[in-house]
């Protein structure tokens, strides 16, 4: 509701009310999909909301105008115009920049009334900004990011940092990873929960010291969620475990050497697998490289079982030591990256005897579990969440070895390992083209020859998942040249496997129950 200027107001004040560079004040609904549910209202100066405004007797079904103006015309004039409850003053003044996340198909059509006031006037003097990925039809016309915005899609992180720019109006796009410690408040009508609400509403949590804010200075307008949501979103993420310190990565380089010294591989046979590996050779093909190096290690160097298992450590600990690391920080190390690969594929090959392989088939042995029973001992006993900081030590910067009776603990992995698993989402590509690529493997899977008889036909569900994961194994194998980015994030993340391969059998089984030959 724009407050309009009287008849006898000055020339000044109907230029500003034309252009849009006032206090206005708008209709905000709880849900945009039942909008017959009570609102209240928002005054904005310039496009952004600075105070929200609780009714005592809730609008319901019609415009603020409406009722501003009925009101004005038939109360009683000893009655206040409007009455309100609680007020919230939020912070966006200044340098502050505000944020809205948004459904997809509302994206384009939430940034327009940013661009172009009322009555075709000039609206926010300050510049707005969108981001979603590809195209969308609002209305019959077409919209794109880099249209929208004027500047390809790839510079909008960098304009927005600009002074001109104060809003941004995002769908899925920036939900994740967007950092700008100038965001201070934020305009939620999507649902949002899980992972995705931890890391939506993380943008916010930013302190910019040189700009006068701190994390408390922040405001969430949230038209979608309830409070049980964000909640319920947050409390897996209750308890927090750090690394006391950095882990040193330059034992990947003595590990490298001790590696290359061994003599189970030569530099050229790694050159060439890597060659024909992202070449997208068949892995049938690739087999008898690994095999040569494998043989070299199991049966011509006539290792002892000692320096086997020595090597062996030391071949996994650089898997994972460049896995975990080269996922949260750039390497442009390329021979890390080819010695990488190809120990993954030459680590299951390399055979070893375990000393304490003896002792534990004894002790299985003399354990008979069907004598054991079951006894309850609490029922609904209350766990309470531990709220206190947990502190690992960062990855031995030493290179491992074999020494007899020590464990090997590994809790630099552990952390990645909880990371992925909190906060895995997905690979960078649109909603709909991580539909296309899940649904062609599914496809993929299902025309596999073994499909039928050892999956879907088998009634023992043990042999039935070793069948799945190597029918995945092969799948994905065969589809690296086209899916290189998932092929990464399936061989590195174990938790991104363990979520695909569980979405994909999910999958699978339903479209068996349906009957159908292929899910849609």
């Amino acid at each position: 509701m724009y407050p309009a200027p009287l008849a006898s107001s000055a020339q000044k004040v109907h230029d500003n009310f034309a252009a849009n560079i006032w206090s206005v004040t708008r209709q905000v609904h709880h849900s945009l999909a039942n909008p017959n549910e009570p609102v209240d209202m928002v005054l904005f100066l310039n496009g952004v909301a600075l105070v929200t405004l609780e009714l005592k007797n809730p609008w319901t079904g019609q415009t603020a105008r409406y009722h501003g103006q009925k009101q004005y015309r038939d109360r009683d004039t000893s009655q206040t115009l409007l009455q309100f409850g609680r007020t919230l003053v939020h912070m966006t003044a200044d340098q502050d920049e505000v944020w809205m996340a948004t459904k997809l198909s509302g994206a384009p059509t939430f940034i327009l009334p940013f661009k172009k006031g009322h009555g075709e006037g000039a609206g926010n003097p300050f510049k707005a900004l969108i981001a979603f990925s590809g195209e969308k039809v609002v209305d019959g016309v077409k919209y794109t990011e880099a249209e929208m915005n004027g500047f390809p899609e790839d510079k909008t992180r960098k304009e927005f940092d600009k002074d001109e720019y104060r809003l941004l109006v995002v769908a899925n796009k920036y939900l994740t990873g967007f950092d700008q410690p100038k965001l201070c408040a934020m305009y939620v009508d999507k649902k949002l929960q899980h992972v995705l609400a931890v890391q939506a509403l993380s943008r916010l949590n930013r302190s910019a010291l040189r700009l006068g804010k701190r994390k408390e200075d922040l405001f969430v307008l949230d038209f979608f969620n309830t409070t049980e949501d964000i909640k319920a979103a947050f409390d897996p993420f209750f308890t927090v475990t750090t690394l006391s310190e950095a882990t040193d990565v330059n034992v990947l380089h003595e590990l490298k050497a001790t590696l290359d010294d061994a003599g189970v591989y030569e530099w050229v046979e790694v050159e060439e697998f890597c060659t024909r590996f992202f070449d997208g050779e068949d892995a049938q093909e690739l087999s008898p490289l690994i095999d040569i190096a494998a043989e070299r290690f199991n049966e011509e160097l006539d290792l002892e079982d000692k320096d086997k298992i020595d090597y062996k450590i030391k071949a996994k600990q650089f898997v994972k030591i460049y896995g975990q690391m080269a996922s949260i920080m750039p390497f442009e190390v390329v021979a890390w990256e080819k010695l990488f690969w190809f120990l993954k594929f030459l680590v299951p090959k390399l055979k070893i005897q375990d000393p304490n392989q003896d002792a534990l088939d004894e002790l299985l042995e003399s354990v008979d579990l069907s004598s054991y029973g079951l006894q309850r001992t609490k029922l609904n006993q209350v766990i309470g969440l531990d709220a206190s900081e947990a502190e690992l030590e960062p990855q031995n910067p030493n290179p491992r070895g074999y020494r007899e009776g020590e464990v090997q603990e590994d809790p630099l992995e552990e952390i990645i390992r909880s990371f992925n698993e909190r906060w895995f989402q997905g690979w960078s590509a649109t909603p709909e083209e991580q539909r296309v690529k899940f649904l062609n493997i599914v496809s993929s899977v299902q025309a596999h020859p073994d499909f039928a008889e050892k999956y879907s036909e088998n009634p023992d569900p043990f042999s039935r998942d070793l069948a799945f994961e190597k029918i995945m194994k092969d799948v994905m194998l065969r589809r690296r040249k086209d899916e290189l980015e998932l092929y990464k994030l399936h061989a590195q993340d174990q938790a991104f496997k363990a979520a695909f391969y569980q979405s994909i059998k999910d999958t699978l089984d339903r479209s068996a129950s349906r009957g159908a030959g292929s899910p849609s």
